[in-house]
């Protein structure tokens, strides 16, 4: 990183080379999608994507500027937003970070009905592919919603620098394993802060991160989060627990007034399972080791 905290030249040459070898020398890198599929990551957070969109659909421009705001937007009434997928109604910007061939931050586009999609990706390779995919021009169609304003638009940029995406301006920002894919704490860190720059909290946006299940990123999204005077959930997704061989990611958002959203998900024992065992070790697979009380452990030095 430069001085001013902007992403070296050769940093960001090194990224653009390494992932255009990637798919250069394995194009089936090219229909891979990351992690999880959609469905699956959506369920986990679903209220919290409802309340981004009815956000969207109705923006409180200003009304919840204060971080310490309890976070409430105009909602859909009852439990609509637990059981359903609510309407953007054409407004809001989704912008899916460092996209590669995922199609997570077109479906949520297309799904939510929301206004505009920016899909970012420091490869124009890639990004040359996903518009061929999904669009042949920067002003793509209706994605099923009959709008013509709607919009999608493909940036090449690095992640940690998307300056053409204005501040506070997005619904909902999809890192769907970006941060994964950048080396060291400093570049993830600054990969974040950017994220955040761009996310409209002020009208229920959030950051949803699908990531490795690795202890690091819980202490990374949780240290990050309280820097930036925000709250962040994790669930853990996938078809058993890694201690005996399960696979399994994380699926976080970062934001304001979560818990309160939060309250109406029902339990995942999975989930409570794998973050006891981090506070309690900083592994999600080695459980407590003997004599150790303290659960701060994983929180504390250089993860």
């Amino acid at each position: 990183m430069d001085r001013d905290g902007s992403p070296d030249r050769r940093e960001e040459d090194y990224y653009r080379s390494h992932w255009s070898r990637v798919y250069r020398e394995d194009p089936s890198q090219l229909d891979r999608e990351w992690h999880c599929g959609y469905e699956k990551a959506l369920a986990a957070i679903l209220p919290f994507v409802n309340r981004a969109a009815s956000g969207a659909a109705a923006p409180m421009r200003g009304a919840r500027d204060d971080p310490g705001d309890d976070g409430a937007v105009a909602t859909t009434s009852g439990n609509a937003a637990a059981t359903g997928k609510v309407s953007a109604r054409g407004n809001g910007l989704v912008v899916d970070v460092g996209c590669g061939s995922s199609s997570m931050g077109h479906q949520m586009w297309n799904d939510f009905h929301f206004g505009h999609l920016v899909l970012t990706d420091i490869d124009e390779g890639v990004l040359r592919t996903m518009r061929e995919r999904f669009g042949t021009s920067e002003a793509s169609g209706d994605g099923g919603g009959g709008d013509a304003r709607r919009t999608v638009r493909f940036v090449a940029c690095d992640a940690r620098d998307m300056s053409d995406v204005d501040t506070a301006s997005c619904a909902v920002v999809v890192d769907k394993g970006t941060l994964d894919a950048l080396s060291g704490e400093d570049h993830k860190t600054a990969m974040l802060r950017e994220c955040a720059r761009i996310c409209d909290f002020a009208n229920g946006g959030i950051i949803v991160s699908v990531s490795f299940a690795a202890a690091a990123r819980v202490a990374l999204l949780r240290s990050t989060s309280d820097e930036l005077g925000l709250e962040s959930f994790t669930r853990v997704v996938g078809d058993g627990d890694p201690k005996y061989g399960g696979e399994a990611v994380f699926v976080s958002v970062l934001g304001r007034g979560l818990w309160d959203v939060s309250a109406g998900l029902a339990r995942c024992e999975l989930t409570e399972t794998v973050l006891a065992r981090v506070a309690r070790s900083g592994s999600v697979i080695e459980d407590e080791p003997p004599d150790s009380g303290d659960e701060l452990t994983l929180f504390d030095g250089d993860l």
